[in-house]
């Protein structure tokens, strides 16, 4: 496959940012709480460690601003983590149109669940430097 390690690379990296996204979560519900009950939070699904996430803030004693930019970047992470399922839970795949469009095939990432959601290299390359 046509750049393989780049698609390796990305999906490396997108990972990885995303990981450090969650860390940052959690950490932000386990210092806004005093009691232990971002613990029962762990093994819930994302956008429910989100929400809670949220909710903890908006109870927080912490400045306005500090509130706002809490909120905002957990729900910057919300919209982040519809790319990061898209790659993790589907392989890498030829472009079927790209046989009938361009010079050369090129590849995606294709959702098996929803046909319309994919992503090619340079849309994953923004998304990377976006986390």
């Amino acid at each position: 496959m046509k750049d393989e390690s780049k698609w390796r690379y990305e999906i490396g990296e997108l990972m990885l940012r995303f990981a450090e996204i969650e860390a940052a979560i959690w950490w932000c519900t386990r210092l806004l709480t005093i009691e232990n009950a971002h613990e029962n939070q762990r093994h819930q699904e994302f956008r429910r460690r989100c929400n809670y996430a949220i909710n903890v803030a908006e109870r927080s004693k912490i400045t306005s601003s500090t509130r706002k930019a809490i909120i905002s970047g957990i729900n910057e992470a919300i919209r982040l983590a519809e790319m990061r399922n898209l790659v993790a839970h589907n392989p890498i795949s030829l472009n079927i149109d790209s046989l009938f469009e361009d010079d050369e095939p090129s590849y995606e990432i294709r959702s098996y669940r929803n046909q319309e959601k994919a992503v090619e290299l340079e849309d994953l390359k923004s998304t990377v430097l976006e986390v």
